[in-house]
């Protein structure tokens, strides 16, 4: 019997193509990709290029890259091809994570997907070539197989997930008491091994989660870093302004007489938190869960429409609620989307890469400015006074741009210590302008 009859199944497909415009939307409002975005696709344009082991080189896995590889190779713009493929999977993801809501409970799947179709946490990380949403369209993949205990489907779903992102091994774990799933695990393990040898094959060691390693050498993030205690205390606040009132009804479906599975879905959430609470936590770093939240929310308003319709008499206040939880997301996805001035870094680095020669490079902390301009993007952490000053001695370096209003704000000490090799440059009057704007300073080599 389909989960879904005519009407429902109608009224999915107008959601996924509204879902799938909303981004567009955003992503027309968005100027220019997220800063490890521009490292997904500067990945990208090495598989399209061959240069495999290169790519790998990152600590990023490659399945997204790989996947905005193809579009890349075949001539698309890459930012063209990163926006368009976050959309598509960030809109289609719904389906799954309505369906996995509809196996909950009977008639909460059309709920879900209308907060899937506007949360904030799947649109903008589509907009900014992140991983999150083709990440969340595996997840809700992977675990409607897992309530189905398709254990196959499973471990094909959960050895793809890990080529998204490591932390797809934690979803065939969710699911480690039931008999039979232990095929997902090796499936899985199969994929972490073939990841490995992959990336042995091409010099760069047995790591199949290189992204360990490299947090390990991350000793710019202060006392937060691995502060597991402290990090427990960040979590409900990173959650709630991840999820806004979806993740508030979520708590609902605990109460939910008829649902099933809630259990194992919300421990999956909750071993998607160990990587986190080991590292720093960050309400992006929920975003690619949101098939464990949002399905439980659906869950959650039709408990309370239950609710209060049998002891308080009020049928309309649920769907006041799903309404606002959806204009919520919208209002504040359209609010969140990237500062325009961003374009500057695009226009500062297409600039730049055209005045330098062959074999001249540039140093930046504005890791957008270096890969628009063709070079390879910083690494995916900060960096202090003494490594810039380090790096520009290099004569090689031509120019050195600079963000003057870093977070960190070491930008009078770089400005002091480069100041014998290094002088203000000249841009043209309308780049110039927008660089001024956006807080970007411009030095070219003496």
């Amino acid at each position: 019997m389909p989960l879904f009859d005519g009407r429902q199944r109608r009224i999915l497909f107008w959601l996924t193509l509204a879902a799938l415009a909303w981004r567009c939307i955003l992503a027309l409002r968005t100027p220019v990709p997220s800063q490890d975005g521009v490292t997904y696709l500067w990945m990208a344009q090495c598989f399209a290029a061959a240069k495999v082991s290169a790519a790998l080189s990152e600590p990023f896995s490659p399945l997204w890259p790989v996947l905005l590889a193809l579009p890349i190779r075949l001539g698309m713009e890459p930012v063209l091809a990163g926006k368009l493929l976050g959309c598509f999977f960030g809109a289609i993801a719904l389906l799954p994570v309505a369906a996995i809501a509809e196996h909950i409970r009977k008639g909460a799947g059309l709920p879900t997907a209308a907060l899937a179709a506007t949360a904030r946490s799947l649109c903008l990380p589509a907009v900014e070539c992140y991983t999150e949403p083709l990440f969340a369209w595996v997840l809700a993949g992977g675990i409607l197989a897992g309530i189905r205990q398709q254990w196959w489907k499973l471990g094909v779903w959960s050895a793809v997930l890990f080529m998204v992102r490591p932390e797809g091994v934690l979803l065939p774990l969710s699911f480690l008491l039931l008999r039979g799933s232990y095929r997902a695990i090796l499936l899985c393990g199969l994929a972490v091994a073939g990841f490995g040898s992959w990336r042995w094959s091409c010099g760069l060691g047995f790591d199949p989660i290189p992204k360990i390693a490299f947090h390990e050498t991350r000793d710019d993030l202060g006392g937060e870093r691995g502060d597991f205690i402290g990090n427990i205390m960040r979590v409900p606040a990173a959650y709630m302004e991840a999820f806004l009132l979806a993740g508030a009804l979520a708590f609902l479906a605990i109460i939910s007489p008829r649902a099933k599975n809630v259990c194992r879905i919300g421990m999956l959430f909750l071993l998607a938190l160990l990587p986190m609470l080991t590292f720093v936590v960050r309400k992006r770093f929920f975003a690619g869960w949101a098939p464990t939240i949002l399905p439980l929310a659906g869950v959650g308003f039709l408990s309370l429409r239950v609710y209060l319709q049998s002891a308080w008499s009020m049928p309309r206040v649920p769907k006041a609620i799903l309404i606002t939880a959806c204009l919520l997301d919208i209002l504040l996805g359209w609010q969140s989307t990237m500062d325009t001035n961003r374009m500057a870094e695009r226009l500062v680095g297409e600039h730049l890469g055209q005045q330098m020669a062959p074999d001249r490079t540039m140093v930046s902390n504005l890791t957008r400015v270096l890969w628009f301009a063709g070079q390879r993007p910083l690494p995916p952490r900060h960096f202090n006074p003494e490594w810039f000053d380090k790096k520009t001695t290099d004569e090689a370096v031509q120019f050195l741009v600079l963000s003057i209003n870093s977070k960190r704000n070491d930008f009078k000490m770089i400005e002091h210590d480069t100041a014998g090799h290094f002088a203000r440059y000249s841009l043209p009057s309308n780049i110039s302008e927008a660089a001024e704007k956006a807080g970007i300073a411009v030095f070219a080599r003496r």
